[in-house]
């Protein structure tokens, strides 16, 4: 963005990319390690104030294209820390907080409406599904039919896992940052599977 004014583009380079997976001695150390590396990617909020300090210092690049990706930045960190929890539980505070909400017009209707909200929320969940299913390659012979079972749970566990393995981790990141406390080298463990 600096190194050229704001005047850039980008281009797309097709190329295979290979990927690796958390996978450590057993269930628990897996997820563990799954936490541990969302948590060392949420960290990326640290480039945050650089960010902000070298679009105060830059003259070149155009004022709403700076305050554009300092948006897209911020928006990006804040809502992957938020997002889950507040789906999750933000309809329910002013129950816990207020018994007497209940009484309310708002009160009454809140339930109706937060239903119809998360059953929106499973109908693009449902065509992710389908999406996914879709693009897959043919289930080869050797391969159970229970492993596509066992892909339908992950996805309706992603409420549960969004919360678990995308707002709890980057809120950790974004604290031990508020409080000074870096996180340290962190080798993820992954295991190589030999296809046979």
């Amino acid at each position: 963005l600096f190194t050229y004014g704001g005047d850039y583009r980008v281009v797309p380079l097709f190329t295979p990319v290979y990927m690796d997976a958390v996978l450590a001695q057993n269930f628990w150390e897996t997820i563990k390690n799954q936490y541990f590396q969302k948590r060392r990617w949420a960290w990326g909020i640290e480039h945050f104030p650089y960010f902000v300090k070298a679009c105060i210092k830059d003259r070149l690049v155009p004022f709403w294209i700076k305050v554009e990706q300092i948006f897209k930045i911020l928006e990006g960190h804040i809502s992957w820390s938020t997002a889950s929890l507040l789906i999750a539980t933000a309809l329910w505070f002013p129950f816990i907080f207020n018994p007497e909400f209940t009484q309310t017009v708002i009160g009454s209707n809140l339930p109706n409406f937060a239903r119809t909200l998360l059953m929106i929320t499973w109908v693009g969940i449902a065509v992710s599904i389908t999406i996914s299913i879709l693009l897959l390659p043919k289930r080869p012979k050797d391969v159970s039919r229970m492993n596509t079972f066992y892909m339908l749970v992950q996805w309706v566990l992603i409420p549960i896992s969004a919360v678990f393995f995308g707002s709890i981790p980057a809120i950790d990141a974004q604290t031990r940052m508020m409080i000074n406390k870096p996180l340290g080298f962190w080798v993820t463990a992954k295991k190589f599977i030999k296809n046979t």
